[in-house]
């Protein structure tokens, strides 16, 4: 279920891990690393300069996701924090697996839902390689975006696996 990212004013930090989350959603999705998503995002979503691809039809970006997807100056804006994310996807995405495998023994990855994934990917991601963000602002990030896109059980699942993932980290709910 996708709600408007209008419905509620987002923080800074939460409209950057809603738009990371879009990255590793492609990236998931294309099998292709977080750097080539998130420059496939930009030209498909975000450009505002012509490239060589042919023009999208009138079905490619459709008025129902305008609200959800960013306009071109804040993508600027934002853009070197989602580099880090994309960067840090690409060197840490055999530990960051691993560490979900670990927390969620009875859930093989690939059976997971394309979405829970890429948010477990991306909180995990924030637990291991973001220092600058504590755990409680991870896990609640995610938490908040299962709830926009995830499924009715989203929310649950993903803040039980994170929390595993923290304490398996021997991180403090700080």
């Amino acid at each position: 279920m996708i709600a408007a990212t209008e419905d509620k004013a987002l923080r800074k930090e939460d409209r950057l891990r809603e738009l990371a989350l879009m990255v590793l959603v492609t990236a998931d999705a294309c099998r292709i690393s977080g750097v080539a998503a998130l420059h496939r995002v930009g030209r498909a979503f975000v450009s505002d300069t012509p490239s060589d691809e042919p023009p999208p039809t009138p079905y490619f970006r459709p008025e129902r996701l305008d609200a959800l997807l960013p306009g071109v100056e804040e993508w600027r804006a934002g853009l070197a924090k989602l580099e880090s994310y994309a960067q840090a996807y690409d060197a840490n995405d055999a530990k960051v697996d691993q560490l979900l495998r670990d927390a969620s023994p009875r859930w093989r990855l690939d059976r997971m839902s394309s979405v829970d994934r890429c948010l477990l990917r991306l909180g995990c991601l924030e637990l291991v390689a973001m220092t600058d963000l504590r755990p409680r602002q991870t896990i609640n990030g995610a938490v908040e975006l299962a709830k926009r896109y995830g499924s009715d059980t989203s929310r649950a699942f993903v803040n039980g696996i994170l929390d595993q993932v923290r304490k398996n980290l021997g991180m403090p709910f700080r």
